[in-house]
């Protein structure tokens, strides 16, 4: 396959401290891999039903004067976030749209080939409802998505260190988890990583050899890998590895399916994308890339 390095990076903010970490994230990639680099906020102007022409003209000046005020805003949450004199600086762009629409319109319009953004991290009943945006987002990108959430309510998003330098992809024989490999050997070849390898085997599974003939030979010429095998629950596998390891980012690969409902990406990917102490780049295996 032809090896990804990201073009151009699209970084999304609703200025929460997650986002503030996704941006810091997505400048750290855009800088190292050379890439355009575009910042994009949802916002959304619906005049009331009964409001009468005159009306929706006086509020449209208004949100016209507040777009200017949002748009000086963003520039000073950006610098905020990534300091005055940041590697590369993001181009701002304001999408009249709800966010994920926005989000997925923009990747579309710069032809994006990498999302970043936050994740709102909940505990509890929430968490089990955290989707809505991010996930939304990732079932609908046609490119890979990095989530980003903080390890935690009381760290900062703009002192949080940024690193992705360990890398830990689950793999097995599947179309999705090869490309999801390959887009992770090559993602992160750019920012320097380590790449460890984990194959998850089922209870009462035969275990198979270390080395996992089946990898492909063009992903053990790109970079080198270790690889680290265990036996129990997918999910709950890849958490635990990546929480042993202090992995800096999991990688897993997501099978489209023809329908946007909560079987899309089957449960081992969203497990994953809600409890991996560590960011998650998804990378959806759709049928136009192979």
């Amino acid at each position: 396959m032809k090896e990804f390095r990201p073009r151009h990076v699209l970084a999304a903010t609703d200025f929460s401290a997650d986002s503030v970490l996704a941006l810091r994230y997505a400048e750290a990639i855009a800088s190292h891999c050379g890439s355009d680099f575009t910042l994009v906020h949802a916002h959304t102007f619906e005049p009331p039903l009964e409001f009468m022409s005159s009306q929706v003209d006086r509020l449209a000046a208004q949100v016209d004067r507040d777009r200017a005020a949002l748009r000086q805003y963003i520039e000073q949450h950006t610098e905020a976030a990534l300091g005055p004199e940041p590697a590369i600086r993001p181009f701002i762009s304001l999408v009249e749209a709800p966010p994920t629409q926005a989000i997925i319109d923009e990747a579309t319009r710069v032809n994006a080939d990498l999302i970043v953004m936050g994740t709102h991290g909940r505990s509890g009943f929430n968490r089990l409802l955290m989707g809505s945006v991010a996930e939304n987002v990732t079932r609908l990108a046609t490119c890979p998505v990095l989530t980003v959430r903080r390890a935690g309510p009381n760290v900062d998003p703009v002192t949080a260190p940024v690193r992705l330098r360990r890398v830990l992809a689950p793999l097995n024989d599947t179309p999705a988890a090869m490309l999801a490999a390959e887009t992770a050997c090559a993602l992160f070849r750019c920012m320097d990583g380590e790449l460890t390898v984990l194959h998850i085997v089922e209870p009462g599974a035969p275990t198979p050899k270390a080395e996992l003939p089946w990898i492909p030979e063009a992903l053990r010429g790109r970079c080198s890998f270790r690889t680290e095998i265990r036996t129990g629950n997918a999910a709950e596998q890849i958490v635990r590895v990546a929480s042993e390891q202090a992995a800096d980012v999991v990688v897993i690969g997501a099978q489209h399916k023809p329908f946007l409902d909560a079987t899309v990406f089957g449960s081992t990917t969203v497990r994953v994308m809600r409890h991996s102490p560590c960011p998650v780049l998804i990378v959806p295996a759709h049928p136009e890339r192979g």
